[in-house]
């Protein structure tokens, strides 16, 4: 079961697009939030809006209107999901929400949402860290959420791969060295690193 919502209204999948004028579209310029659904509400709510407002107004936008639509592309979506899984027992109950806004050049903003069954961690890392590729520091802006930028995606997106890569390598060297201690301190250290970008995505 997979759910969208455009501009806080769901819809199909087929309309479930983005308008060409939009910034993401033109530019690769928008913020997204990923959020987990159970027991019919959106977990940590509040916190995913403040960071969503840091985000908008660190790149020089109000945030008014972006916020307006994220919530009620959040609301849409977590009551499409609650009556889904109330009526249907294959439903899961808890799920993934994922909400993107961007800028229009003819003013105003859109909002993009999808609702899919939740994935386990492994999963969704397997998956290439598509959830988590901007929660690492911004070299400017620190941590300031989650933006859709490609540029800036594709720059986070390599450096958690290298991340990973290293401990990964360093523990295996170890394990042929023989260094059982520093082979699991090492395996330790990639475990808190992937807890840390699961925390900051939920």
């Amino acid at each position: 079961m997979v759910l969208h919502c455009l501009d806080g209204s769901c819809v199909a999948e087929a309309s479930a697009v983005l308008p060409a004028d939009s910034a993401l579209v033109r530019f690769g310029e928008g913020w997204f939030e990923t959020l987990r659904i159970e027991r019919g509400r959106a977990m940590f709510l509040e916190a995913h809006r403040t960071r969503l407002h840091r985000s908008v107004q660190a790149a020089g936008y109000d945030s008014h209107q972006p916020l307006q639509l994220f919530d009620a592309t959040a609301a849409a979506l977590v009551a499409a999901h609650r009556e889904r899984s109330s009526s249907d027992e294959e439903t899961p109950t808890i799920g993934r929400l994922r909400i993107l806004v961007t800028p229009r050049d003819s003013g105003g903003w859109s909002a993009l949402g999808r609702c899919e069954p939740y994935a386990p961690p492994v999963q969704a890392y397997r998956s290439g860290l598509r959830a988590s590729i901007a929660s690492l520091p911004h070299p400017q802006w620190g941590r300031i959420g989650k933006s859709a930028s490609y540029h800036w995606s594709i720059m986070a997106r390599r450096e958690a791969f290298a991340v990973i890569r290293d401990w990964l390598t360093e523990a295996e060297s170890a394990l042929v060295r023989g260094d059982l201690k520093k082979h699991f301190e090492c395996l330790q250290e990639g475990l808190d690193v992937l807890t840390s970008l699961r925390g900051l995505e939920q």
